[in-house]
């Protein structure tokens, strides 16, 4: 039996992943639902050790979740640069955009995949402004 055999597929197990990825606990794993990713963000000590790109997409295939590995000072500048976009939009609030990142969008090509209703119910408006972000983002995704 392999190690990872007692994965489930698509289930927010942080172990599953840090044990596909063969981190152990020199990492944090976070997920984020609504878009199907989960984010291991490297501890410093770890970051010598960091997966194979084969490593990352067999953790990608076997866990049902879209992995990222990266550093913390990555995931800062990912998160920096998600507000720098969303910052783009018209009616998209830092209060908004904020609640963005915390569901896993970090991009306007994130945004312009998310849920109409979902948008609408993050940022307290009705669906025709969330259908316009929607389309700003589709916009400055297909710039980029």
């Amino acid at each position: 039996m392999s190690e990872d055999a007692d994965f489930w597929y698509g289930q927010a197990q942080p172990d599953g992943i840090l044990r596909l990825l063969r981190l152990r606990a020199t990492a944090e794993v976070l997920f984020f639902e609504s878009i199907g990713r989960a984010i291991v963000v490297i501890k410093p000590v770890a970051s010598a050790n960091h997966p194979s790109a084969a490593e990352i997409r067999a953790a990608s295939r076997k866990s049902g979740w879209d992995v990222e590995v990266m550093t913390a000072d990555g995931f800062a500048h990912l998160k920096q640069r998600a507000l720098s976009q969303f910052g783009l939009l018209h009616d998209v609030t830092t209060a908004l955009a904020n609640a963005l990142i915390d569901q896993g969008y970090f991009s306007c090509d994130d945004l312009a995949v998310i849920e109409r209703e979902l948008l609408a119910r993050l940022g307290n408006f009705d669906n025709a402004v969330a259908e316009s972000i929607i389309e700003q983002a589709e916009d400055i995704a297909e710039m980029s």
